[in-house]
Formats: structure tokens, C-alpha cells, sequence
């Protein structure tokens, strides 16, 4: 069963909520080219437990209303190093293979601003590869 911030007191996560386990990436530069532009690449930044889910109904309504592009809700333990200009990579195993996510953060919340939770909305995108 996976974790329902809606039937669940906000401060209380169980380990076994957390169970997907997901990458902030960060943008950093690796060097300039030949015009001397910048070049970047993403780099891992944490590797974290967390809960990964779509979202949808009511719940997509309501977002929608704060965050119209967001179409992914993550929630995790709360931390203070993360940043909206970060990504989500998320190698999640499926029926014996494996499948690569990625996500844009639309917004971080500390959830009831207690510093126990962390709820992104994140928006799914094509997998880009150090781009």
C-alpha cells in the first residue's frame, strides 16, 4: 500500500511508505567549448527513499489549480539542500527489467512547514541524458 498523505497524519511516514528509491540531479559546468560557451552536465546530487505516484482526480483538479504542469506527486523525508532548478531520475525496476523516469520539480513543500516532509510536484519528461 502506498503512502496517502490524505488518511495519514502529516508528520507520520512509515519506512515502508518510502519505498521507490529516486536521484536529484544538478546542473553543473564541466567546461566551456570551442566558441567558449559553458558546457553542462547533470551530476547526482542524493539518492533518497520515496513515494512516488501519479496524480489524478480530484487530486489532479485541485493541483492543477497551483501547479497546472505538474502530473507527479513525490513525497519523501524533508531535507533543506534540495532545489526546484534540480531534477528527478528515477531507475524504477518493472516486471523484471528496468525503467528510467525523469522529472522537472514544478514545487518543494515542507509539508505543514514542520520540517518532518518533503511533497514535490514534478512533471514527467523525456529521458535526457546529460543534456
Amino acid at each position: 500500500m502506498s503512502f496517502d498523505p490524505s488518511t495519514q497524519p502529516y508528520d507520520e511516514i512509515a519506512p515502508g511508505d518510502l519505498r521507490h528509491r529516486i536521484t536529484f540531479q544538478l546542473k553543473q559546468q564541466v567546461g566551456t567549448d570551442a566558441t567558449g560557451e559553458p558546457e553542462y552536465e547533470w551530476v547526482n546530487f542524493a539518492t533518497v527513499w520515496a513515494d512516488v505516484k501519479p496524480i489524478g482526480g480530484r487530486e489532479l483538479v485541485a493541483a492543477s489549480n497551483i501547479y497546472p504542469e505538474a502530473d507527479t506527486r513525490i513525497v519523501m523525508r524533508w531535507r533543506r539542500d534540495l532545489d526546484p532548478a534540480m531534477r528527478i531520475f528515477w531507475h524504477r525496476p518493472t516486471a523484471g527489467a528496468f525503467v528510467d523516469r525523469q522529472f522537472d520539480i514544478c514545487a518543494l513543500n515542507d509539508v505543514c512547514e514542520r520540517h518532518h516532509q518533503l511533497m514535490i510536484f514534478a512533471l514527467e519528461r523525456p529521458i535526457e541524458r546529460n543534456v
